[in-house]
């Protein structure tokens, strides 16, 4: 095989997939099901205090993490998205200015 192959169709369907994948993480942590260990941990009383004391800063940072690879995340889906897109539209513009032997010379081509 020479030169690129790429398929758009599978293209989208991985980026669709991975946005999905990114949203329901989000949500996930949005939804508080981490915070929900705090709340265990705030009924332990005093004996659970610098565990409790633990995982809230652990949550925080990892909110701040989750954020940023979400942000990172997004940013690299769109950036694919475009590539892809920028690809197929080379591709076209190629298939239109190259003559072909069965139909002719191309739009620009001199006769």
């Amino acid at each position: 095989m020479r030169g690129w192959q790429i398929d758009p169709v599978g293209v989208d369907r991985v980026l669709h997939t991975a946005g999905e994948d990114a949203r329901d993480l989000l949500d996930s942590f949005a939804r508080g099901r981490l915070e929900r260990v705090d709340d265990d941990l705030a009924q332990t009383g005093p004996v659970g205090a610098h565990p409790r004391a633990a995982v809230q800063q652990l949550l925080a940072a990892q909110a701040r993490l989750l954020a940023t690879a979400a942000q990172d995340a997004s940013t690299g889906i769109r950036g694919v998205a475009a590539a892809a897109a920028s690809y197929a539209h080379g591709q076209d513009e190629m298939a239109a200015d190259t003559p072909s032997p069965m139909v002719g010379p191309g739009p620009g081509a001199a006769l």
